[in-house]
């Protein structure tokens, strides 16, 4: 290979995984809009929360067809896209309370928990290679999405208030995770994303 392809590869690689970077950053933010609703107003957190999710979406699902290629990993991040998506929108328009919206976050939650563990599973029966340091990240994942849903389940039963921040820690706990993967596969082998 010459220079010149080296470096068109190596690039090409690194903006795959910069489109998963910023849709961890895109959740970061909503999680953080969340836990600042009451500063900056709920008015302003029913359009911003539900507009980083849906770009977090878009930006996830143009990191899945950047990995087509990858049998594992192209089902997974398309479902997230969509799964990102569809949150992002039914939150715009379906909850009329703050207990209403509480219980999508929970379930949401809970959904990208058992997906993260169902993709390791699915990763652990397959006749492809997955570094163990990915398949660990995608079962702890999974593990505190579960649990944090069930937290925030029984906290939106006894205070709303604590709800709102706890589900905002939840969801920029999420987008960290897709940060903190999307670093993992820039500074890992590529073929195991």
């Amino acid at each position: 290979m010459e220079k010149k392809e080296i470096y068109n590869l190596i690039n090409a690689e690194m903006n795959k995984s910069i489109y998963l970077t910023f849709s961890g950053i895109a959740v970061m933010l909503a999680g953080i809009a969340l836990i600042f609703s009451a500063d900056i107003g709920i008015s302003t957190s029913k359009i911003i929360v539900p507009l980083f999710f849906i770009v977090g979406g878009f930006l996830a699902y143009l990191f899945a067809q950047a990995n087509k290629q990858h049998p594992l990993a192209f089902p997974y991040h398309s479902a997230q896209a969509g799964g990102l998506t569809l949150f992002g929108m039914l939150i715009a328009f379906i909850p009329q309370s703050l207990s209403e919206f509480l219980d999508f976050v929970s379930y949401f939650m809970m959904a990208y928990g058992l997906i993260e563990i169902i993709y390791a599973f699915s990763a652990l029966t397959s006749n492809h290679q997955l570094k163990k340091e990915i398949l660990m990240s995608r079962f702890l994942a999974g593990f505190f999405g579960l649990i944090g849903s069930f937290i925030l389940l029984i906290t939106n039963l006894t205070n709303e208030s604590n709800g709102i921040i706890l589900a905002g820690l939840l969801v920029t706990l999420g987008g960290c995770a897709f940060v903190a993967f999307s670093v993992f596969i820039k500074s890992k082998d590529k073929s195991s994303v």
